[in-house]
C-alpha cells in the first residue's frame, strides 16, 4: 500500500468512506510529511496541526449522520483564505499578525463537506502574479 500522503484526494476519500483509515490517521500522515519536507520547501508556513487533530477526532460516521463528501480529508488552503482563529497574512507584512475571525466562504464550504484544514500554503503578497512575498 502507498503511504497515505501519496494518495490522491479521491483515493483518500474512498479509504476514509470504507473505514480503511481514520480521519486522525490521515491527519497524522499529512502532519508527518509536512514536518519532514517543510523545512526544505517553505510551502506551508502556517500550520494548525493540533486543531486539525481535534477536528479529525470529531468526525462522526454514525448511522443516519452524514459527515460530508470530504469527511476526514486533510487539506491545505492558500494564505489568502480565512480559517477561523488562524493567522491569515495574505503574504504581506501589513497582515503578519492578523487572525481570521471566521472561515471564508471557500473554507466554510470545504469544512461543511467534512474537509479538515491543517495548513496554509504560501502566496505572493496579496495573491499577486509575482512569486515572492516579504513575510
Amino acid at each position: 500500500m502507498s503511504a497515505l500522503w501519496q494518495l490522491s484526494a479521491t483515493e483518500a476519500v474512498d479509504k476514509l468512506r470504507r473505514g480503511e483509515v481514520s480521519p486522525l490517521e490521515m491527519v497524522e500522515a499529512a502532519a508527518e510529511r509536512i514536518e519532514a519536507v517543510e523545512p526544505k520547501v517553505n510551502a506551508l508556513p502556517i500550520r494548525f496541526l493540533d486543531a486539525a487533530r481535534e477536528q479529525a477526532k470529531a468526525v462522526r460516521r454514525d448511522a443516519g449522520e452524514s459527515p460530508g463528501w470530504l469527511a476526514g480529508l486533510p487539506i491545505a488552503v492558500k494564505d489568502y483564505n480565512d480559517v477561523a482563529g488562524q493567522l491569515t497574512t495574505y503574504g504581506s507584512p501589513i497582515y503578519a499578525s492578523h487572525t481570521a475571525a471566521a472561515d471564508d466562504r471557500t473554507v466554510g464550504t470545504l469544512r461543511a463537506n467534512g474537509a479538515i484544514p491543517l495548513a496554509k500554503s504560501n502566496v505572493p503578497e496579496f495573491a499577486g502574479s509575482h512569486t515572492f512575498n516579504p513575510v
